[in-house]
């Protein structure tokens, strides 16, 4: 594995009472790329992501992260490696502020844990780069608000931020679009690319603009296998991709022919 490589498969495999969810997947992600995973609808992508941080045990292969064989270690002790994944329903605490959600965030990468007892001066020692955390996704208007009020896709920016909060190496994004209209979708691509700059994203998106407009490299599962990998011009041209998702032989872009991943 080179150093170019920050997170990398090997013959991942998963199975469910006989039926093959994930079958044998070799993915090389490369460090500071935005990679997404997308297919047809149960190509296996949900259950690939949740192998990557063991929240499923994987029935064959491996995950390697930084060089390091990670397959065997919990969810905590991968997050703690620097790998913070988001899921497809927001993950916030909708009844504290935003404020106090990316203070939390905030506290637990200063090793403080999650300790909302905390006097208050010691909490408010992290308000101002919570302030400029909340600025970032174009929410400090609103810091007041309970995570509740807020709307669907102030949600997911705000999930956004405490993941910039915690400063990850790597973010696994599930879905970071998913329900969202138009003007969201355009907010979010541009808070992805936000959190990429300095780190590695891979995402299961199923929006093809986002994916086409966002992704350095993407790579196509069907039917729990590797399709194809390789840029978005390279893999909207690939018959065998346009087969999956058209459920025929024909030349034509899949980011027109079909939305849905």
């Amino acid at each position: 594995m080179t150093q170019d490589i920050i997170l990398q498969t090997e013959s991942l495999t998963r199975d469910f009472n006989g039926f093959r969810a994930v079958d044998s997947v070799s993915l090389s992600v490369r460090r500071g790329h935005i990679h997404a995973i997308i297919g047809p609808n149960g190509a296996g992508k949900t259950t690939f992501f949740n192998l990557l941080t063991n929240f499923i045990r994987p029935s064959a292969g491996k995950v390697m992260y930084e060089g390091v064989n990670i397959t065997a270690r919990s969810s905590a002790d991968i997050a703690n490696l620097g790998i913070v994944r988001s899921f497809q329903i927001s993950a916030v605490f909708p009844h504290l502020t935003l404020l106090q959600n990316i203070r939390i965030a905030l506290q637990k990468r200063a090793g403080k844990g999650l300790n909302f007892w905390s006097s208050k001066r010691i909490l408010n020692q992290f308000d101002d780069q919570a302030m400029q955390i909340l600025a970032l996704v174009r929410l400090e208007s609103l810091h007041d608000k309970l995570a509740v009020e807020i709307a669907y896709g102030q949600k997911r920016a705000l999930e956004l931020a405490t993941t910039i909060a915690l400063d990850p190496k790597l973010v696994l994004l599930d879905e970071p679009t998913q329900g969202m209209g138009h003007e969201d979708v355009e907010h979010i691509m541009e808070l992805v690319r936000q959190v990429a700059q300095n780190r590695t994203v891979v995402m299961v998106e199923h929006n093809m603009k986002v994916v086409a407009g966002i992704s350095d490299q993407i790579t196509v599962l069907a039917r729990g296998k590797e399709l194809a990998s390789g840029t978005y011009s390279d893999v909207s041209r690939n018959e065998a991709v346009i087969e999956a998702y058209m459920g025929r032989k024909r030349k034509r872009n899949i980011g027109t022919a079909h939305d849905n991943a």
